[in-house]
């Protein structure tokens, strides 16, 4: 309709017409663009604003995961002191408590880092949709070392393959049965604990048995003092990984994309 009128009023020479008609398309085209931006930064807003919400619920598990983590090291950790100190002055601790404190001490959380919000922005370029550049350097920065994957906290020091080679079966299901790891739900989080206490279901002569085949265990002493060493830096790095993603989520809370 449009163009048939434009080339009728070029035939005229009818070129009040035709300018007219100009404006009317240039201006049609200008606020067809500018439509088009307006829905292409709504959209934008829109996921940028899903996003963030889904940022804040992984960064809250991430805060409980780590919490989880430290309380589970510090009990690994009252363990192993239990066991050196049994160890290194024997009558200190009662056998059973020591037997259950040395396999205890071997105790790890496999776990991980709560990301798959960051990772999927990072891949996919969406990460640019955070506009506030202190937030969005602070998330990189948190995200950059994954402190699960730390090798203290992942990987597996020789003493626990060592008291699990040494302690007869019996004792370890024994300790397990009673004092396993105990796994609850909370909300969308499987949180894990281990026993501060425990009592085993063995006759003493058992326990005496099995407190005896450690003690007899070549290395066995050098191998738990490194266990302790390795939970012990697990208890000292925590912190640090605790702090900077407090700092994170005060962001967060407060940050617009």
């Amino acid at each position: 309709m449009i163009l048939r009128r434009f080339t009728a009023n070029l035939r005229r020479q009818d070129w009040t017409a035709v300018a007219v008609e100009l404006v009317i398309v240039v201006l049609g085209v200008f606020i067809g663009l500018q439509a088009q931006e307006w829905a292409t930064a709504r959209a934008e807003q829109q996921r940028a604003d899903v996003l963030l919400q889904q940022l804040r619920r992984d960064l809250d598990i991430e805060k409980f995961t780590l919490k989880m983590m430290m309380d589970y090291q510090q009990v690994t950790l009252d363990y192993a002191k239990a066991a050196i100190k049994g160890l290194e002055s024997p009558g200190s601790v009662d056998p059973e408590t020591w037997v259950v404190s040395a396999y205890q001490a071997s105790q790890i959380l496999p776990t991980q880092s709560i990301r798959a919000t960051f990772d999927e922005m990072k891949s996919t370029g969406a990460i640019d949709l955070i506009r506030n550049v202190k937030f969005r350097t602070m998330l990189i920065n948190y995200y950059g070392y994954d402190w699960s994957q730390g090798s203290t906290i992942k990987g597996q020091a020789p003493y626990r393959e060592l008291v699990r080679s040494a302690l007869p079966y019996v004792v370890q299901k024994a300790i397990n049965a009673s004092c396993g790891d105990i796994n609850e739900t909370i909300d969308v989080v499987v949180v894990t604990r281990l026993p501060k206490t425990c009592h085993i279901d063995l006759t003493d002569a058992d326990i005496s048995s099995a407190a005896a085949t450690l003690r007899a265990t070549p290395g066995f002493l050098p191998a738990l003092t490194y266990q302790l060493s390795l939970i012990e830096t697990n208890i000292a790095s925590l912190p640090i990984a605790q702090q900077q993603l407090a700092d994170v989520i005060a962001m967060a809370a407060k940050a617009a994309p």
